[in-house]
């Protein structure tokens, strides 16, 4: 980088710049790491810099395709909630998932929709570890069998947008699960 760029944008003399320089000063290195003298002069000239004004629109791109992608994992998610946890009114299926439902009802009851601990990237995770933390008795209807049971369907038929989506509309999904 050039050191008419630094003097400028640093506001002083050169021979201070020199002495950054020789100080090895962590303004200096962060500027000649990440700043081209492209950049500099850009933010000189017009007070901002265009490669970073663009990370800002793609981030805020991403929450708004982020807030899509929830969006339509809540409504996919009432139908693979009936098929796994509701099975038939009088089949196998509803009895043995009985438990598992009051469990994942009883945990979502504890989440806040507003936790915002749980994010696209770990919300089954934090689901998961929540379920194990569930306490459970061996001779009543939520036992540890149930509580496998239903983490093993959480690993493995649900996505992490899905659950956070769970997470984030909790009351709609424990009132839906009483209904199934």
């Amino acid at each position: 980088m050039k050191k008419e760029l630094l003097v400028k944008l640093l506001e002083v003399s050169p021979k201070t710049v020199y002495n950054y320089e020789k100080e090895n000063r962590q303004i200096i290195r962060l500027l000649k790491k990440y700043f081209t003298d492209k950049d500099i002069i850009e933010f000189l000239e017009t007070g901002k810099i265009s490669k970073c004004e663009d990370i800002a629109f793609v981030q805020e791109e991403a929450k708004l395709l982020e807030k899509h992608l929830i969006d339509h994992a809540y409504y996919s998610l009432k139908p693979k909630l009936k098929e796994i946890l509701g099975g038939t009114s009088f089949g196998p299926n509803k009895m043995y998932t009985k438990g598992a439902t009051g469990i994942l009802i009883d945990v979502l009851k504890k989440i806040s929709p507003k936790d915002s601990s749980f994010d696209i990237d770990n919300a089954k995770d934090r689901l998961l570890d929540r379920i194990s933390e569930e306490e459970l008795k061996w001779l009543a209807f939520k036992n540890p069998a149930k509580r496998d049971l239903l983490s093993h369907y959480i690993k493995e038929d649900f996505s992490n947008a899905e659950i956070l989506a769970m997470v984030q509309n909790s009351n709609e999904v424990v009132e839906y699960l009483k209904k199934i």
